[in-house]
């Protein structure tokens, strides 16, 4: 690497000696760096990979060594992987209204503005993410009743007025608050190891001033296998240039938010980890500070991006098929050379329901959040 480029380098650093590569995208060969000449021709943005096996990246701890030169990057930005682990809702402030039976307890004519929020039956994860527990508001964002119980995620100001029968009474009205959060939800080093969190809980980006002296340093990144995470905790692998065909873009952007699509080779952007995600049910944008790539960015002094890298983990299922990076196989999986193999995972299960990799990884999970298969080991080292 050239002292006088902007690049990054993966280095692993538990004890156990793990074969892994990392490279840009397009070659094994190339280093996963801009030089200020490539910066200077045109914004350079490039895409770098770090290729290992499974349970070698279940277990082992590394670092992300980024250099930004002085003279070359005003300031420079890191933004880690971070992905939400169950779907959060910050559904903001709305109303509600239902009528209420003295006599009986039962509870009728519920409703919200807007209709979305509940539907017209008020039923939880029905027709929307708001529902009735006998009288009480409650929300599918909001995990906590689950075992063991999960976070709660959900943010919402309700303004509630319940109308009363058998006896008649004045309408009464109050508020309730579903007090989660969606950053209750997210996972994943950006949410680990972060400079600091704002006042709803999500993490800020690391800002480093890098015009006069620059900056060499790691950003570093725990093992899956101490901290009771499945390896989605820091392999974000996804294809970035396999655009869904029904976006008409070539490259990342909002628009891909509807579509998405995974095909053997994994198409579009995993739901869990897309900051643009809109709710299917209520249309909002609940997961704005998802963060599919270790994004590090060289800015100038106006906030405008002079080189960009982007940072993908891969795990690869098969030894057999990972032998083939060294011997100088195709970097992009294919039917030659795929990095997750055939049809079924080979154990335990060996049926169409469960994934092909022994660990789960994005590519397995179509639109699901988490991983409902994963079952945590832990040895020393």
């Amino acid at each position: 690497m050239s002292q006088s480029a902007f690049y990054v380098q993966a280095i692993p650093t538990n004890v156990n000696n793990i074969t892994s590569f990392f490279h840009e995208q397009s070659s094994l060969a190339s280093a996963c760096q801009v030089t200020a000449a490539q910066a200077q021709t045109a914004n350079a943005e490039i895409y770098c990979i770090l290729d290992a096996a499974e349970l070698d990246l279940y277990t082992t701890k590394f670092d992300l060594n980024f250099n930004a030169p002085g003279g070359m990057c005003a300031y420079t930005s890191v933004r880690p992987y971070a992905f939400y682990y169950n779907e959060p809702g910050d559904l903001g402030a709305f109303t509600m209204t239902m009528t209420v039976d003295g006599t009986t307890g039962a509870v009728s004519g519920c409703s919200t503005n807007p209709v979305s929020l509940a539907g017209a039956s008020c039923t939880v994860g029905g027709t929307g993410p708001i529902g009735l527990a006998g009288a009480a508001p409650v929300c599918q964002y909001n995990y906590n009743s689950l075992n063991p119980a999960g976070p709660n995620c959900c943010s919402a100001n309700i303004t509630l007025t319940t109308n009363h029968i058998n006896p008649a009474a004045a309408p009464t009205t109050g508020l309730v608050s579903i007090g989660g959060k969606p950053s209750n939800c997210l996972v994943g080093p950006g949410k680990d190891v972060n400079p600091g969190v704002d006042s709803n809980g999500n993490p800020l980006d690391f800002l480093f001033f890098t015009k006069n002296s620059g900056v060499n340093m790691s950003y570093k990144i725990g093992a899956p296998i101490d901290l009771a995470h499945d390896i989605l905790y820091n392999t974000n692998f996804w294809d970035p240039s396999r655009v869904p065909a029904a976006s008409g873009n070539t490259t990342f952007s909002e628009t891909w938010l509807p579509t998405i699509v995974h095909t053997t080779l994994g198409d579009g952007i995993p739901q869990a980890m897309n900051p643009f995600y809109a709710s299917a049910a209520t249309g909002i944008k609940s997961q704005t500070h998802a963060s599919p790539f270790y994004e590090f960015e060289c800015l100038d002094e106006a906030a405008d991006t002079i080189a960009r890298i982007r940072v993908l983990v891969r795990a690869w299922d098969q030894m057999a098929f990972f032998g083939t990076l060294s011997s100088g196989g195709l970097i992009v999986p294919s039917a030659a050379a795929p990095y997750n193999n055939g049809t079924f995972e080979q154990f335990p299960f060996n049926d169409a329901t469960h994934p092909n990799h022994d660990k789960s990884v994005w590519q397995d999970l179509n639109n699901v959040y988490g991983d409902p298969f994963f079952r945590p080991l832990k040895t020393a080292f």
